[in-house]
């Protein structure tokens, strides 16, 4: 079922988290690295957005983490003397928020025809690189 449905498959903009994992995506984006409390912070500083927990950044921001949509970038001290991880947008992470932000069918319809040759060649570089690591050609990536 999961294959009919090309480039839907695990999005961290979908489901009931889309709205924090999207902030977080944000907050990472323009703050470079940061702990979970650092995030959590920032995102109580965002008006409508004071209700959300911290145990809730955390469960969210571990389940980026585990997904490869943020990486962790090593460790800092908090005020009571423990390590925290500190955190950082994957490069996937950084695709996927610019990929939120832009409507695709309006992209083919709207781009010029150079944007569209440019998109062209990078999917078709992508669809290379997957058989490669399939190591076979597949007729569903054909098209």
């Amino acid at each position: 079922m999961q294959n009919k449905i090309k480039g839907a498959l695990s999005s961290p903009f979908s489901g009931k988290e889309a709205d924090v994992n999207r902030l977080i995506f944000e907050i990472l984006r323009a703050k470079k690295q940061l702990t979970s409390y650092e995030t959590f912070q920032e995102l109580h500083n965002i008006k409508g957005h004071r209700h959300i927990k911290n145990q809730v950044v955390d469960r969210r921001m571990e389940k980026l983490h585990q997904q490869s949509w943020i990486i962790l970038k090593g460790t800092k001290r908090n005020k009571l003397g423990q390590d925290s991880p500190l955190y950082e947008l994957s490069s996937g992470g950084q695709t996927q928020l610019d990929l939120d932000k832009v409507n695709m069918n309006r992209f083919v319809l709207e781009a010029s025809d150079e944007l569209q040759a440019d998109m062209q060649r990078l999917l078709s570089s992508f669809r290379e690189e997957q058989q490669k690591r399939k190591g076979t050609p597949s007729s569903a990536d054909s098209g």
